[in-house]
């Protein structure tokens, strides 16, 4: 089986798009967010906008899962 190659796409803003085993991440620094193949469409049309929709509402997403699963609160 042909393994294929790992594509990425600079933006503007310091945001790489990457496509590694046929997903689709966001990589800002360090940090590394899968997204779907509509999230990558919307940020190639209007990178700037649509990246900052998504990836904060995803960021906002894993804060609150982690919140939620290792909550002081639950005893």
């Amino acid at each position: 089986m042909e393994e294929k190659e790992n594509m990425v796409r600079h933006l503007e803003n310091g945001v790489d798009l990457v496509r590694e085993n046929d997903k689709f991440y966001a990589v800002v620094g360090e940090e590394k967010l899968e997204i779907t193949h509509e999230e990558v469409l919307l940020i190639l049309s209007n990178h700037e906008l649509a990246f900052n929709v998504i990836i904060n509402a995803k960021r906002k997403h894993d804060f609150n899962t982690f919140m939620d699963r290792y909550s002081p609160m639950e005893y």
